[in-house]
């Protein structure tokens, strides 16, 4: 599932093709993406877009919001007007440009939803900070941590702890922290919650550089894929050299999903 640096990625290109674009058709061919017909917002402008956690916000000429989420395989592409469908195009909407942003989702998980601009705060009201919000800081981390018995990497998934943050990431944060996945939050000292923090913005802002990891289905707005996977230290590497120790990659299962580590640089 795209993480924060692959939406921020997805929201930098559309924020260079389809800014001040008005919405001249909108063809829904699945249904069940939406969670209301779109019609609303024909001749209406895309004004900007912005991010909350893994979440696209589209915000119109309207009062009304366009919200979008990836899940597993979903993906925006800006194409010509006049460019042939394919068969997993799931919303298309025509720009007056003569262009058209296309949702794109193989395996359907993806949504979009119209909400009212003034219900933003209260749809994201239980969302944890953003990985650079001041209140993402030690303290906070110890208040929310200290009688947990979750392992911290399970801890680090949850959008409620911290926004944007998904598997592969927190593995490499952990790395570059040099814990342990499994150690529970109520063991994580003082130093460790200043390194976790420096280490999540570390390893976010060098998967923005690169435009995200592409591990399968990712894809930029330009059908580019992500070049940060080139630089993972960890994730997806099991039984290969460790690139600081030589350590051999372990790879363990925790709540049905893959965790990578190096058992001698985290403990």
């Amino acid at each position: 599932m795209p993480e924060l640096p692959e939406v921020q990625t997805v929201i930098d290109g559309l924020n260079q093709k389809i800014i001040n674009q008005t919405i001249s058709k909108i063809k829904v061919l699945r249904k069940g993406i939406t969670n209301c017909s779109l019609l609303p917002i024909v001749g209406e402008k895309f004004l900007k877009l912005d991010r909350r956690g893994k979440y696209i916000i589209f915000h119109l000429s309207s009062e009304l919001v366009m919200i979008g989420h990836l899940k597993m395989t979903g993906k925006f592409i800006v194409t010509s007007k006049y460019a042939k469908y394919h068969r997993h195009d799931r919303v298309i909407f025509f720009l007056g440009d003569q262009s058209k942003l296309i949702f794109n989702d193989i395996r359907c998980f993806g949504r979009l939803e119209l909400i009212d601009s003034a219900e933003l705060l209260e749809k994201f009201k239980n969302m944890g900070p953003e990985p650079w919000d001041s209140k993402y800081n030690p303290l906070y981390l110890k208040k929310k941590l200290e009688n947990r018995r979750i392992p911290i990497k399970t801890l680090l998934l949850d959008q409620n702890l911290v926004a944007g943050i998904g598997n592969i990431y927190a593995s490499e944060i952990l790395f570059e922290a040099g814990i342990h996945p499994e150690k529970p939050g109520y063991l994580i000292m003082a130093s460790e919650f200043k390194q976790i923090i420096k280490s999540t913005r570390k390893i976010l802002k060098q998967a923005l550089k690169y435009n995200g990891t592409t591990i399968s289905d990712f894809r930029r707005v330009d059908e580019k894929t992500g070049e940060f996977q080139n630089f993972l230290k960890v994730y997806g590497r099991q039984g290969l050299a460790c690139r600081i120790c030589g350590e051999k990659i372990q790879k363990l299962r925790q709540n049905q999903r893959s965790t990578f580590l190096c058992p001698s640089c985290q403990n």
